[in-house]
């Protein structure tokens, strides 16, 4: 047996395949039966990953559009929480997060309740739109006012220089 291990040795060292060789091809095969496992995860998941797939494409959501909506939430992330009007909002997403940073879960969430409390960006920026012109149109009302308050101080002094 040990003439057998000793030749076979021998004949590995003859085409340059020594035992540096021969743990780099264990490491190799080791990683490949690591990946088979893993793709056999996927391939159990698939089931679920492929029904999902099928109703998004029955809907009409093409490849496009997947990869689309995950870059609108990518764009979101990186703006998500540079500008917030309201600190609770951004307090709220780095809950219990200590790094401050946002699982992808806690982006969608933050992004489809944005969607629902504005009810798009067309309705948001309509709305925003209305309340700019109550504003300017309070500011117009107070510069009356101003005017008829120094029209009336005005007239006032006049009366008391008499």
């Amino acid at each position: 047996m040990h003439r057998q291990t000793l030749y076979a040795l021998s004949e590995l060292e003859t085409m340059t395949f020594g035992l540096k060789e021969l743990k780099q091809l264990w490491l190799t095969i080791s990683e490949i039966n690591n990946q088979v496992n893993y793709d056999r995860q996927i391939l159990q998941a698939t089931t679920f990953i492929g029904t999902a797939l099928l109703n998004l494409f029955r809907k009409g959501v093409g490849e496009q559009e997947i990869v689309g909506i995950n870059q609108l939430i990518q764009d979101y992330a990186i703006h998500a929480l540079q500008w917030r009007p309201n600190h609770e909002e951004k307090d709220s997403l780095v809950k219990g997060n200590k790094e401050g940073n946002i699982s992808k879960w806690e982006l969608w969430r933050s992004f489809t309740d944005e969607h629902k409390r504005y009810g798009g960006i067309k309705f948001a920026i309509k709305d925003q739109s209305e309340k700019l012109e109550k504003i300017k149109k309070e500011i117009s009302d107070l510069a009356i006012q101003k005017q008829d308050s120094l029209t009336c101080f005005q007239l006032a002094i006049y009366l008391l220089m008499l």
